[in-house]
């Protein structure tokens, strides 16, 4: 993790994390969202910066208990990492990472995505799309195109592949 001061930066983690997601690294990524929601979880807050040595936000220089990046890395948690949603040119594409340990069926509500108000469940776990349905209907798409009005169900079934061993 990034440190300065003493202080690790939970907004900086959160592009550790994503990156680490990108790469297949299963334990950076639990890692991650450890070092993210730990202090949100400890001090029933956001705070900006945490001190390295003991994770706790007492002896950092400046702090806030609102700090939109905080707050942002965990919304980036849920929509990037566990939910996989990207959003391209023409459309949202889902590339969805969960690791082992918190396999299970996930569900995100009304997702506005421009016209369209999406209700998205992942299950299963791992890195790998196994199958997609927009609405019940198998999707042989990959990507939900841009023109889509109004509210939809997207639901995306994942193999249960092992991750990839890698150093990253």
């Amino acid at each position: 993790p990034p440190y300065h001061n003493n202080a690790v930066w939970p907004f900086v983690q959160t592009f550790w994390l994503i990156a680490s997601a990108k790469a297949g690294n299963e334990v950076s990524v639990l890692k991650s969202i450890g070092d993210i929601y730990r202090p949100a979880a400890m001090f029933l807050t956001n705070k900006e910066n945490v001190v390295a040595e003991n994770g706790d936000f007492n002896g950092t220089q400046i702090n806030s208990d609102n700090m939109l990046w905080s707050l942002s890395g965990n919304i980036g948690i849920v929509q990037k990492v566990l939910f996989g949603i990207n959003i391209n040119r023409d459309g949202l594409s889902f590339r969805p990472f969960i690791p082992a340990a918190w396999s299970g069926i996930r569900t995100l509500t009304n997702f506005k995505y421009r016209d369209a108000v999406l209700g998205i469940t992942v299950e299963g776990w791992g890195n790998k799309v196994s199958s997609l349905s927009l609405d019940g209907k198998l999707f042989t798409r990959r990507t939900i195109p841009d023109s889509l009005r109004g509210m939809h169900h997207v639901y995306i079934k994942l193999a249960g592949s092992p991750f990839e061993k890698n150093a990253i």
